[in-house]
């Protein structure tokens, strides 16, 4: 938010238009009773205030957007907002006003006049603002400078109807005051908040933003969703749902299920886009670039069944390539055409350079022919080991060589920056779901535009389909709260940092405790966030895999039911 703030004794006023203009209202919201605030009815110039699809609340715009919503020109009348300031506004609660107001506003500072002086707060406030709801004086009174929230999701969630106070209060303000608030879902963010340590704690950095307590450490196990007790240790797995990002879901759930057809029909390919947009830019690369799927298995499966396969053509693979990616290749292969899929084979730990030199090798080993199609699938970083593989000289290697490179980066984003338009890959699908902290299922596909020609067909195949017939290039877009909260809890530099740390510190002192080693180069460039500890074992050799796997499932079920945790082996 835009506010900036000296101590935390300074006060702010506000202007508020909507369901926070009831007394009632804003003391349910900042927890108190108001009894430090004075208020006046008011009103706010060259703004025009809608109704939100589906919610009792308003949203304000500029006045020109209004006349754009409306189809019409507005006379002065229409041309502002009535609603009330409020003054003594302290910095607890104006942290909880912007939690309850969320990122579907900004707060920005505004001028509006109050239409008489300001007084102390109370329930009788409801009445002046209706008695003074009606005709705009010729001369208003000196403004004032104030805050405001102002309508930031876009205008396809509005609609071409002004609101009116009086209405609310007549035909829905039982829902968010007395009894029948109880269980109002616009409360429980707020509430939840304010009860994290009993406290709203001001971050410092920022221009004074209040927000809660992301000291990392425990601390942070408030903003997870973890039974009590539980120890992920397994986040690379299916990623570890922050609390907030569940509640989002939660109310985009009950949004899409209030109007299907409204969401699927208007509003949500605005609204993709956003997201779209701000992975292009996590990810450096053009929003037209990236599209959202299931996860990296789903997303390297489309791109692999959209190649026109020919005999003599080759996919080539690692021996840590994950398992699903593996059976894709082998599908390929075993079907006509037949192309070959060959397999490198890693025995960690090794080095990097020798990881390249022998990927560079191996390409030039593979027999060359015109027209020949080779496709490389190479892990950003593996998932079992886990560890970073240098990816982007793998992705140079197959410039140099004249190979498509596709990279698995399952773990990568939100593990490891990306710099997509420098390192330059053929294709590049990375799970939001894991490391970025978003709902699963969750992937982001990037194709640059040099290859979009190549994918014809999502997976299955949709409406969206391009025929090589028609001539046409196939529109690759028709085919996060988690991102907030990342930048919220100090950004992708501290988080990873931080998390580094963690790998790396937890799995020295784990290699002390059993006595053995962490697998790692002498030059450190495996381990990122994820560590890989040697178990004091020593199977017998020649165990079958019908006996390793009794192993596994052995260590599984006494790490989940006794110890209440699981680390992959």
């Amino acid at each position: 938010m835009s506010q900036s703030m000296n101590g935390r004794d300074e006060t702010v006023s506000a202007f508020f238009y909507g369901t926070l203009m009831h007394p009632a209202v804003l003391k349910r919201v900042i927890g108190n009773d108001a009894s430090h605030l004075q208020a006046a009815p008011a009103v706010l110039m060259s703004f025009t205030r809608h109704h939100v699809r589906s919610c009792d609340y308003p949203a304000i715009v500029p006045y020109n957007v209004g006349a754009v919503l409306l189809k019409r020109e507005l006379d002065r009348d229409e041309k502002c907002v009535r609603g009330v300031i409020v003054s003594g506004l302290r910095p607890e609660d104006v942290a909880c006003l912007d939690i309850f107001e969320g990122d579907e506003y900004n707060r920005v500072g505004v001028e509006a006049h109050p239409i008489v002086p300001l007084a102390p707060i109370s329930s009788a406030l409801t009445q002046t603002l209706l008695s003074a709801s009606s005709g705009l004086p010729t001369e208003l009174p000196p403004a004032l400078k104030v805050e405001t929230y102002v309508w930031a999701a876009g205008t396809s969630r509005l609609e071409p109807v002004i609101w009116e106070y009086d209405t609310f209060v007549k035909e829905k303000l039982w829902k968010w005051a007395g009894s029948g608030a109880d269980g109002n879902e616009y409360y429980e963010e707020v509430d939840r908040r304010r009860d994290m340590n009993g406290v709203i704690v001001v971050q410092s950095g920022g221009e004074g933003t209040l927000k809660p307590d992301y000291t990392f450490g425990h601390n942070m196990l408030q903003h997870f969703m973890f039974n009590e007790g539980y120890i992920n240790l397994n986040h690379g797995s299916y990623g570890s749902l922050p609390r907030i990002v569940f509640d989002k879901c939660i109310e985009l759930g009950r949004r899409i299920e209030g109007r299907p057809d409204s969401f699927h029909r208007r509003e949500y390919q605005s609204e993709l886009r956003d997201v779209r947009a701000r992975l292009a830019k996590l990810m450096n690369c053009n929003v037209d670039e990236c599209v959202i799927t299931n996860n990296t298995t789903h997303g390297v499966h489309t791109i692999i069944n959209n190649f026109d396969w020919k005999e003599g053509d080759v996919i080539v693979s690692f021996s840590t390539t994950y398992g699903a990616v593996s059976k894709i290749c082998q599908y390929i292969s075993e079907k006509s055409p037949n192309p070959e899929h060959i397999s490198i084979q890693l025995a960690f730990p090794v080095s990097h350079k020798v990881i390249l030199d022998e990927f560079r090798q191996k390409l030039r080993d593979i027999p060359r022919r015109d027209g020949q199609t080779i496709v490389a699938i190479i892990d950003a970083l593996a998932s079992n080991p886990g560890v970073l593989l240098p990816w982007e000289g793998l992705t140079n290697i197959c410039k140099e060589e004249g190979v498509y490179s596709l990279i698995d980066g399952a773990h990568a984003i939100g593990q490891i920056p990306l710099d997509l338009a420098h390192s330059n890959p053929d294709f590049f699908v990375s799970n939001c779901h894991k490391w970025l902290y978003a709902k699963r299922g969750a992937a982001v596909v990037y194709v640059p535009k040099r290859n979009q020609g190549l994918m014809r067909s999502s997976f299955p195949t949709s409406h969206a389909y391009v025929s090589l017939k028609s001539g046409k290039e196939p529109d690759m877009a028709a085919q996060f709260e988690s991102l907030d909260f990342r930048e919220a809890i100090g950004g992708e530099k501290k988080i990873n940092d931080y998390c580094h740390s963690l790998a790396v510190n937890g799995g020295a002192q784990l290699a002390e405790i059993l006595k053995t080693r962490v697998m790692e180069t002498e030059g450190n460039e495996l381990t990122v966030n994820m560590v890989n500890v040697q178990l004091p074992l020593d199977p017998p050799g020649g165990i079958s895999s019908d006996e390793l796997g009794k192993i596994f499932h052995f260590i599984k079920d006494r790490l989940l039911d006794e110890h209440n945790t699981f680390a992959p082996m």
